[in-house]
């Protein structure tokens, strides 16, 4: 029989609603300390941590939030819950900034000085960045050596933040203004158990900031996930969520913006929108970003308290391409998905089969048809960059992508299974960094159409001729141009939604530059477009279309 002293933890600690509403505590307008009771949107949050901790299996999550909406409070308080009701649940806070490193956690350490005494843990290390409930009497500690439990805190100025020791739990606030956010994921995903079985939890949450630069890293994790490319579950949380954004509406005449918004989103009303109408005042119109880009109070208004997901990536910077035409394809092709065939098992026992969930197949090879492939090699880390290849016949018609982390030499060996599919097409790879593995692989398995380039010997000033994509400065201007116009004029077919939402974040700063890093599938599509000039029919087994069973 249980002690009323277990009966209470079960009923209050165990229970994280009920622990959270008696115990945890923060602090409100004024300084005062109130409970913490989640509202509905922050349960959003917590309650599929408490389903993966539970079930004891991991859990991602990507939060794209509005301002001021206690998101950062909602993770802390949950991960608090974790890491005094059980053992070994360490745990890494992330911020962009040292500030606000230090604001987030001091929310961590506002729960533990408010906690009633009789459940405060044994406390070894309390200090700026770092607590741990381990028992502070090193004689005692193999006795009763605490919980082994805590949360340490870090700035995403390092580059190396979160990489060392193991955890269980991370907390990435602000993820979107990381300075090194591809870096700083790599070294968390490989510090925090990704395993069947075994409960952890990842939470990335931040307001949006753009599709570009810093930005980029969110946004391209947001569109996978948002695909099911990825294992994070996106969760959007708009501002009309807040009962606190509502002003008076006596006498209001809504614009004709306003009516569209209203009639876009039911769950705006009159109240909201007249508060929207009074924060959007508190922006200045003289205001420009670092990259000299100006945005209008409304524009700045949308980033930082936005209606949907979409509104949210307002991108810094001047689009390369027509951002209207490409909300557009995206809506259609949300709402009539291109076919996919499903050819993977012709290639039983072969490579393309073991990575074939990267692969899609939007049009079957066609005898009599030239195809050419390009393709963006990465080094194949777990949490890095993914090689690409786009697939298209000589019209610029895609008809397959591949996507996905592979190791570049065997990304070689999969160009070739992929390119003798396409009857013979000519491959593309760009040679740049870690390419050189790939061209080697492509070499030995003896596929020799492969794209050539002219260079000219700086010795005998002789043109020669050299296998593969080398992106230079000069000509990754060209080649992006080139897809841009031929987008632009409606002459490539693009049936891959995430290359188009990767489209959407290429922008040119003030001074003209352009970034292509992260754009692995923009990348493959504008090599491959080059490529096409170049492309003929090779020699080739004709495919018996029927008799294989394509249709």
């Amino acid at each position: 029989m249980k002690t009323a002293l277990e009966d209470f933890y079960d009923e209050y600690v165990l229970d994280f609603y009920k622990f959270s509403e008696y115990f945890l505590r923060v602090e409100a307008k004024g300084g005062r300390l109130l409970a913490f009771k989640p509202r509905h949107y922050q349960r959003r949050i917590i309650d599929p941590i408490l389903e993966a901790y539970y079930a004891k299996r991991p859990v991602r999550l990507l939060v794209c939030k509005g301002r001021q909406m206690g998101i950062s409070t909602t993770v802390a308080a949950v991960f608090f819950w974790l890491m005094v009701s059980n053992e070994h649940m360490k745990g890494k806070l992330i911020a962009d900034q040292s500030k606000r490193t230090d604001e987030v956690f001091g929310i961590y350490k506002r729960f533990l000085s408010n906690l009633h005494p009789d459940l405060m843990p044994m406390v070894e290390t309390d200090n700026t960045r770092e607590v741990l409930f381990q028992n502070p009497n090193r004689d005692k500690i193999k006795i009763d050596p605490g919980l082994d439990s805590g949360m340490k805190a870090e700035t995403a100025k390092d580059p190396n933040a979160g990489r060392a020791g193991t955890a269980t739990l991370a907390h990435e606030t602000e993820h979107a203004y990381f300075d090194y956010a591809s870096k700083i994921d790599e070294g968390l995903g490989n510090s925090i158990p990704l395993m069947e079985g075994v409960f952890s939890a990842v939470v990335k949450e931040t307001t949006s900031n753009g599709m570009d630069g810093k930005g980029s890293a969110f946004y391209t994790a947001w569109c996978e996930a948002e695909a099911g490319a990825s294992n994070s579950i996106p969760i959007f949380i708009s501002w009309t969520e807040n009962t606190e954004y509502e002003w008076n509406d006596k006498g209001i005449i809504l614009t004709e913006k306003e009516k569209q918004l209203l009639e876009a989103f039911p769950e705006l009303t009159l109240r909201k929108l007249s508060w929207r109408r009074n924060k959007i005042k508190e922006y200045s119109n003289n205001t420009g970003d670092e990259d000299g880009s100006l945005y209008s109070p409304e524009e700045r208004f949308q980033q930082d308290y936005p209606l949907s997901a979409e509104e949210s990536f307002l991108s810094s910077g001047n689009p390369v391409f027509d951002q209207e035409k490409l909300k557009a394809q995206i809506e259609r092709m949300r709402q009539s998905p291109p076919p996919k065939f499903d050819i993977i098992h012709f290639f039983k026992d072969t490579l393309l089969e073991k990575y074939s969930e990267g692969l899609e197949v939007y049009d079957i090879p066609k005898e009599g048809t030239i195809y050419a492939i390009g393709a963006d090699i990465s080094e194949g880390l777990e949490h890095g960059d993914a090689s690409s290849a786009f697939v298209t016949d000589k019209n610029l018609n895609q008809v397959a992508r591949w996507h996905g982390r592979i190791d570049p030499d065997l990304f070689g060996i999969l160009l070739v299974a992929l390119g003798k599919l396409y009857n013979n097409a000519l491959l593309a790879p760009e040679i740049n960094n870690m390419g050189y593995s790939t061209l080697s692989a492509i070499k030995n398995a003896e596929y020799w159409n492969v794209y050539e380039r002219d260079v000219r010997d700086e010795r005998t000033e002789e043109i020669k001729k050299k296998i593969g994509w080398r992106t230079t400065v000069a000509n990754k201007l060209d080649m992006l141009s080139y897809l841009q116009a031929r987008h632009r004029d409606n002459e490539v077919l693009i049936r891959d939604d995430l290359l188009l939402k990767e489209m959407r974040g290429i922008t040119r700063d003030s001074q003209g530059k352009v970034s292509l890093n992260g754009k692995d599938r923009v990348v493959a599509a504008c090599i491959a477009l080059q490529a096409a000039k170049q492309a003929t029919l090779q020699q080739y087994e004709p495919i018996k279309q029927k008799e294989k069973g394509w249709y």
